[in-house]
Parts: structure tokens; C-alpha cells; sequence
């Protein structure tokens, strides 16, 4: 054994105790760092002599048994990876190229000996010749050709075979669509649908139960247009051979004018907020007529341009047309009127197979609870409205017919009338509908009627307003869709309010008290309108929007509305 010479290093002045130290250090009780003074260290030998201990016997090896333990590692490598595994191809509208990528997890190199044939000689497999080597970690790029041309459904599959015997399977799916090249006639605009399905259950009191029974909405299109020569032709035959099959549809609405661009481009500039734009989904640039087009796969969406899967193939003027597209079906065979010869007018419609998944969006204000809608109808129109009420007849045809009021109360009904102009009112109302589900969603609705004249100022916080006589004391106290109230002043202000009670004060005079305080000071000169307010649901499950020209340009929708009870 070695010895070596050493000094105690001195525990200081004060001589402190180690306090971190532990009470017991193999069984020997350390009270305290014994205390050196610094004579004692200096008395202690520097150095000693070196005990040559040599050779030093082995220590007798034993047997341990055990197993290795699994980390991430077994996880992850010694395995072949397929990127993309299977490979969803979605709609096939002209020839595509598609990489797979093959990573070889090993560590050590590996074989890649045989890979089956195409199945499908419209998918071909590009690939180096076998046996194909993979380095440790290794990554190759083999190569999908798909045609447009073909059968309807792809669904083929490839078998990879490495050393040692590892296969890998490998499926290719897609679905082939036709083209509908075909320019719409705006002359009589273009007419979308937008229809859910909800599941209303409703009590004989008028309490409601409403389930969305679809993911999304059902989107429908009916577009028309004028042919003449060889696009009559092209349209005869398309619609012959491919009528019950697979269309990709342009969004006609959704057009945008872009150009020059130049083959071989990838990136396309353009407007995508607010379009109808989609990663993997198609685009088509339309010339003059329906034989100028071509058709590519949207990569990556920016603010200001889209990035192409595959480099265009021709050059595209400026006023080129970009439309975002769908793919659907027809509902019916289109059918043609035929003006001569060569001359045919045609109206469609078309059932978009895609769901309607629109994230918009619109903010509203709120009260109690619930949103507002706060944008006012159009009223170039009549509007309707009336009072549905849950009524059951009892009539033996030979005595007196017994009516009965279930609910003992009436349910407004409403219609609006909206006019969108511009891209961002257009997706206003798409948020408003995401926001409605059809029948399901409810919100306050004015009636954007004068329904109260108020005669009396209005101090802040003042709980009372006289008003026009209008025998809602006797008629409408406290009654749902009566009692909640919309006040507008010219100024811009807007308050929301609730009728707790009403007292005839004279014949020509009520006096409404609030829940709470009013908001803001004012005259009765300085109110632009007084409107009821009614928590309502859409009527109908189906909305229509008629679109007069593209986003940029007019498109309006009726709405009808109807009261649903509020103190629930």
C-alpha cells in the first residue's frame, strides 16, 4: 500500500463546526472537525516513503446474470422506415410526381434486393437499380409517377424485400377527377347552398332540444353557362363519358386575375386570406377558353403567393384566371337547350363531396350570455314577420273545434334580408352561419323596428324612462321576446337592457323600470331607435347565397329567424 504525506487543512479562527456533516460515518460518531492549531500542522512531515505493494493478486471474475434494458433506441431504430406510409394521393386531375422516402434506421448497412412490380401501369415506381445499398442512417428519394389518365379509384401497392428477409409493404390510394373547364354565365348569377342538418326536439312548453347531426354542412352549386362550337363538343362528350363520376369544380365566386407567369414556376402569386385556398388541394389557370388550362397541387399557402407541388408547365399571360377548386359530383345529368345547331345553354348543380370545414369567424357582442347580432338587415325588400305559437286542435268535425296554447306564449318569427359586399363581408356571413349550425346555435336578434319612443330624458344610472303609451303594461310585461330592449343612439352608443316592470302613468304614458341602471345620459331627441330583442335560432337548415359577381363584388341571403325561450 502507498502512503502518502498530507496536511489537515485548519478549520480557522473561529474553529466551526461542519453543521452539512453527517452524525455517523461507518458506524464512528463525527461530533466535530477536529480542531488544529497551526503549529501542529507545521510540525508534520512533507513527504514519505513510497510502499511498493506490487504485483497486486487479481480480484476472482464470477458469473452475473441479467438483461438489457429497452430506451427509445429500440423504438425508433434497426428498422425501415416509408415516408409517406400509405401514400394518399386525394384528387388526381393531371400527371403528378410524388416522392417516397426510405430511411434506413440500422446502424450498418443495408440491402434493398427486390421491389415488386406496378400493379397499375398508370403508377409507375422510378428507383435506382437492385440491389439497392443503404449506408447506416441512410436516406433515398425514389420517385411516384402517377397519370391523370386512368381508371376512377387508384388503390395499388408495392412490396419492398431487404437482406435478411425484412418486407416492407407499401399503398398507394387516390381518386381521379375530371376537369370542368367550362365558364360560368354570370348573367344570372351563381347559387350556393349551404345545407345542416339538425335534430330539433321541442316540448308543449316550447322548451327545445337541438342536436347537430353533421360533422359539416352539405355544399351545393348550381352554375350555368353558353357553349358554342368546340367547347360545345368537349361538354357533350365529358358529360357523356363522365357524368356520374368524380368532377373538380372551380369556385367561380372565389376568382382571382393574376399574372405573367413563366413555365417552370413554382410559386404563384395571389391573395389567400379569406379564399377558399387549401394545402393539397387544387388550382386551376384558365386562358381564354376551356381547352387552355392547367391544373396544379397547392403546396404551402403564404400571405401573398401559393407555392406549386410541380413547376407549371406553359407561360400564363396576365389576366390569367386562378379558381380554387372542389371536388363534387352532379346531383342530376346537366341538360342542355339547344339554340342551333352548334349553340347549347346548360344548367348544373353540383354536391361538393369534400365537408364544408370553414373556420370563420365573426365577433359579436354579447348579453346575458349569449352574441348579438348587431349588423342591420337590408331593407330594400318586405320583410316578414309573425308569431308562431304551439297549437293543438281537437276537432270531432260534429261539435265546437277546442284550440290549446301548449306553451301559453309566442315565439317571434323574423326575416333579414343580407346584402354582403366585398371579400370581408362575405366572410363575415359564412362566420355567422359557422356560428348558427344551421338550427342548432342561438342569439339575440333585434327586430331593427321603431318599437318604443322614448318621451323622457335619461339620467346615468337612472333605472326608469317613460315612453310612448303602447299598452305594454297590460300586453307585453315580462313576456320572452318583450322584455329585452336594444337602444341606439345617434352618437353611435348602443346599450342593451331588460324590462323588470311597467306602470300606465297616463293615457298618453308608461313607465318602464330596468334591471339595472342605464349606461349613459340622454334626451329623447338624442335616440335613433328603440328595438325589441328576441333570443332566436334559425327557421330553416338550408341557407341560399346568390352571388351577383365574384368576392370582390355583390352576393346577398335571406335568413329567418325565430324566438327560443331565454330562461333556461
Amino acid at each position: 500500500m502507498a502512503i502518502f504525506g498530507g496536511v489537515i487543512a485548519p478549520a480557522g479562527s473561529s474553529q466551526a463546526r461542519n453543521i452539512n456533516g453527517t452524525a455517523n460515518l461507518a458506524g464512528r460518531t463525527l461530533n466535530a472537525w477536529r480542531q488544529v492549531s497551526i503549529d501542529t500542522v507545521a510540525d508534520l512531515p512533507y513527504d514519505g516513503t513510497l510502499i511498493d505493494n506490487s504485483p497486486i493478486t487479481p480480484a476472482v471474475p464470477r458469473a452475473v446474470t441479467g438483461q438489457r434494458a429497452c430506451s427509445f433506441f429500440d423504438d425508433f431504430y434497426n428498422r425501415i422506415y416509408l415516408f409517406p406510409s400509405p401514400m394518399r394521393l386525394g384528387s388526381v386531375a393531371s400527371d403528378r410526381e410524388e416522392p417516397l422516402e426510405i430511411w434506413s434506421a440500422f446502424l450498418d448497412q443495408q440491402s434493398l434486393n427486390a421491389v415488386s412490380a406496378d400493379l397499375d401501369n398508370t403508377v409507375h415506381l422510378v428507383y435506382p437499380d437492385l440491389p439497392v445499398l443503404f449506408a447506416g442512417l441512410e436516406i433515398k428519394v425514389f420517385t411516384l409517377d402517377v397519370s391523370g389518365e386512368g381508371l376512377p379509384e387508384i388503390d395499388t401497392s408495392y412490396s419492398f424485400t431487404f437482406q435478411d428477409g425484412l418486407s416492407l409493404d407499401w399503398t398507394v390510394t387516390g381518386t381521379r377527377v375530371a376537369i370542368w373547364t367550362f365558364a360560368h354565365n354570370w348573367q344570372t348569377g351563381l347559387r350556393e347552398r349551404l345545407a345542416w342538418l339538425t335534430n330539433v326536439i321541442s316540448s308543449q312548453t316550447g322548451v327545445e332540444q337541438r342536436r347537430a347531426l353533421r360533422v359539416g354542412a352539405r355544399r351545393y352549386f348550381e352554375v350555368s353557362g353558353l357553349l358554342e362550337g368546340r367547347d360545345r363538343r368537349l361538354f357533350d362528350m365529358a358529360v357523356f363519358d363522365w357524368g356520374s363520376r368524380l368532377w373538380s369544380l372551380p369556385m367561380y365566386h372565389d376568382v382571382q386575375w393574376i399574372g405573367p407567369l413563366q413555365a417552370e414556376a413554382l410559386e404563384i402569386p395571389c391573395e389567400t386570406e379569406n379564399r377558399e385556398l387549401v394545402v393539397d388541394g387544387l388550382v386551376l389557370l384558365q386562358g381564354e377558353n376551356a381547352r387552355h388550362h392547367e391544373v396544379v397541387t397547392v403546396r404551402e399557402i403564404h400571405p401573398d403567393r401559393i407555392v406549386a407541388r410541380q413547376p407549371l408547365e406553359y407561360d400564363w399571360p396576365a389576366g390569367t384566371k386562378l379558381y380554387p377548386m372542389k371536388t363534387a359530383q352532379l346531383v342530376e345529368p346537366p341538360e342542355a337547350r339547344r339554340g342551333h345547331d352548334d349553340l347549347a345553354a346548360f344548367n348544373a348543380e353540383f354536391y361538393l363531396v369534400e365537408p364544408y370545414q370553414d373556420d370563420r369567424t365573426i365577433t359579436l357582442p354579447t348579453y346575458r350570455g349569449w352574441p348579438v347580432l348587431e349588423r342591420q338587415p337590408q331593407e330594400s325588400g318586405d320583410l316578414t314577420s309573425s308569431f308562431h305559437r304551439l297549437r293543438q286542435f281537437l276537432d270531432n268535425q260534429v261539435g265546437k273545434p277546442l284550440s290549446i296554447d301548449t306553451a301559453e306564449r309566442a315565439f317571434p318569427v323574423m326575416q333579414q334580408l343580407w346584402w354582403m359586399y366585398g371579400l370581408q363581408e362575405r366572410s363575415d356571413f359564412r362566420g355567422l352561419m359557422n356560428l348558427l349550425n344551421g338550427r342548432q346555435k342561438a342569439l339575440w336578434v333585434p327586430t331593427w323596428s321603431a318599437d318604443m319612443i322614448i318621451v323622457s330624458s335619461v339620467n346615468i344610472g337612472l333605472d326608469t324612462v317613460d315612453i310612448q303609451h303602447m299598452n305594454y303594461s297590460r300586453h307585453g310585461l315580462l313576456q320572452m321576446g318583450r322584455r329585452d330592449i336594444r337602444v341606439a343612439l345617434k352618437d353611435g352608443q348602443v346599450f342593451y337592457a331588460r324590462v323588470v316592470g311597467a306602470a300606465e302613468v297616463d293615457a298618453d304614458t308608461e313607465r318602464l323600470q330596468f334591471e339595472s341602471g342605464l349606461p349613459a345620459a340622454f334626451d329623447p331627441e338624442d335616440v335613433y331607435l328603440v328595438s325589441w330583442m328576441v333570443l332566436s335560432r334559425c327557421e330553416q337548415d338550408e341557407f341560399e347565397i346568390s352571388h351577383m359577381a365574384d368576392v370582390e363584388g355583390a352576393a346577398s341571403s335571406s335568413l329567418m329567424f325565430r324566438g327560443v325561450r331565454d330562461e333556461l
